[in-house]
């Protein structure tokens, strides 16, 4: 059972701007680890777009297809690793530590890939990368969820979208910059600005507060109820105490039925719907056929017979398109739509804007026709807005409270790394499939949509508005001491939930 919990007097000190503003302000320190990401996941496609670096890499005037796809796709390989790994390290070791780990990791991969000297040293580095933003995006959407209040939790998880949109954006124009330098310069210099992102993430890291349910998991009540009235001081003392009583109840529940948890445990019946719609999601991102258009943008303009120091120029502006888009998912959608149809409208608004993207490659990929090729320029930007605002911070959010909170960390892991293997395929075959079928390789990921929108609609239970505990009652498990509402209720009747914890079937 929860140690018993004490129900002091409101602190009412005057309080600093950062007290005041902590749980925001934590949000924008770990989203940062977004700008790391968009970074470099975003100057691979202007770096592959320089002559001088495939000139450097294969040989002047060369082009190795199946090496370019291993450079580009090798950063998912890291990506699995790095999400399987993130599991046990934030369950042992807790969410900032592994957030350090990965800003090091960071560091060194952006290093090895300024420096390359060749295709392997670039590979290297690419894969020391990925395993970075393996943990990163691994850790972050449960960080923000587990550290925000529900009716909040889609707008703070909606900021890590925004900065990985922003991050996106400074990696197309830093790589436009880079075009004006000489040589080789013009891609190892855009590399190398992944580090001062990665730097600041480490530095301020190290002054967030732990999450309150990593707390709970260790016994560290008293700090867990510290960190929660620094966290939500201003929803007053009822809320505080039946979030403490909901968080330590349902831990020591789970600790009880099960004393060791592994990643295995994610596939047992009981859990492995839940386990199956994370990993749903996750892989979804990759199955839009955003990070093959994000990654490869610099092989469609070309298909649409732009070339040169154009294409970089036009990527950069395909940058802000992101922003845009989760901008408008922040104010408008995030914490106001239910998940599930901001997500099958996503799938059909991406499917009919794919459709439209592959007509028009048809007709105009040839060249001949700049207003027809400059239509398949503004749907492919088009496409960029819409998948922030339909996919981009919503999939981290369902996917992230839709898990148990005993194996979170292990979810989102298992998840994130089935994105990365999905990455990983795609990415190595991209290259290939549009030099020898153009335009029809829109048809695999069209397909997907389709089917993504009917399996959500009909298969993913809604989770907006509940808390994380609230969740596993949608799956059928059990809950401890019905909802926060209730909790609170009682609670301002004078109820001790130091003394008792009643538990019942979700």
């Amino acid at each position: 059972m929860a140690d018993n919990i004490a129900v002091g007097q409101e602190d009412r000190t005057p309080r600093s701007f950062f007290q005041r503003n902590l749980t925001i302000l934590s949000t924008i320190v770990i989203a940062l680890g977004g700008i790391t990401f968009g970074l470099d996941t975003g100057l691979i496609a202007t770096t592959i777009a320089h002559d001088s670096f495939t000139n450097y890499m294969f040989g002047h005037g060369k082009t190795n297809y199946p090496l370019l796809g291993a450079i580009v796709s090798t950063y998912s390989a890291g990506n699995v690793i790095g999400g399987i790994g993130s599991g046990f390290v934030n369950n042992k070791f807790g969410r900032r530590f592994a957030m350090t780990v990965a800003s090091v990791l960071a560091i060194i991969g952006a290093s090895i890939q300024a420096a390359s000297n060749g295709a392997a040293m670039m590979i290297a580095g690419r894969i020391i990368a990925g395993l970075a933003t393996g943990v990163l995006l691994s850790t972050m959407p449960i960080y923000i969820s587990e550290i925000s209040p529900p009716e909040r939790r889609g707008m703070l998880v909606g900021v890590q979208g925004m900065i990985d949109a922003i991050g996106f954006w400074l990696a197309n124009w830093v790589g436009y910059g880079g075009s004006f330098a000489e040589g080789d310069a013009q891609w190892r210099i855009p590399l190398a600005m992944q580090i001062p992102a990665a730097v600041l993430l480490l530095v301020l890291v190290q002054f967030l507060p732990q999450s309150p349910r990593w707390l709970a998991q260790k016994n560290r009540n008293n700090e867990t109820r510290e960190v929660l009235e620094r966290l939500h001081h201003d929803k007053g003392e009822a809320f505080i105490l039946s979030e403490l009583v909901q968080i330590t109840a349902q831990v020591d529940m789970e600790a009880e039925e099960k004393k060791f948890h592994s990643l295995f445990e994610l596939f047992i019946p009981r859990y492995v719907r839940r386990t199956a719609t994370s990993m749903l999601l996750m892989t979804l991102t990759q199955l839009t056929g955003a990070g093959v258009i994000q990654a490869y943008q610099g092989i469609l303009y070309n298909s649409l017979s732009f070339s040169g120091s154009t294409v970089l120029l036009i990527s950069g502006c395909y940058g802000i398109m992101g922003v845009i888009g989760q901008a408008i998912n922040l104010w408008f959608v995030a914490d106001k739509w239910p998940r599930v149809r901001t997500l099958v409208i996503g799938c059909i608004v991406l499917a009919c804007e794919l459709s439209i993207l592959m007509a028009l490659s048809a007709e105009y990929g040839h060249g001949g026709n700049l207003a027809g090729a400059s239509a398949g320029i503004a749907f492919i930007f088009i496409f960029s807005a819409s998948y922030a605002l339909f996919f981009n911070s919503t999939t981290y959010i369902v996917s992230a409270e839709v898990l148990p909170q005993h194996l979170r960390s292990y979810g989102m892991g298992v998840a994130f790394a089935s994105q990365g293997v999905t990455s990983l395929w795609l990415g190595q075959i991209t290259p290939i499939a549009f030099a020898a079928i153009t335009w029809r390789f829109y048809a695999v990921f069209i397909g997907f949509m389709i089917l993504s929108a009917v399996v959500i609609q009909f298969g993913m239970p809604e989770t907006y508005n509940m808390t994380l505990e609230e969740v596993a009652n949608q799956f059928g498990d059990k809950v401890v001491a019905g909802n926060l509402q209730d909790i609170m209720t009682q609670s301002e009747k004078g109820v001790s939930y130091g003394e008792e914890v009643r538990t019942v079937d979700g």
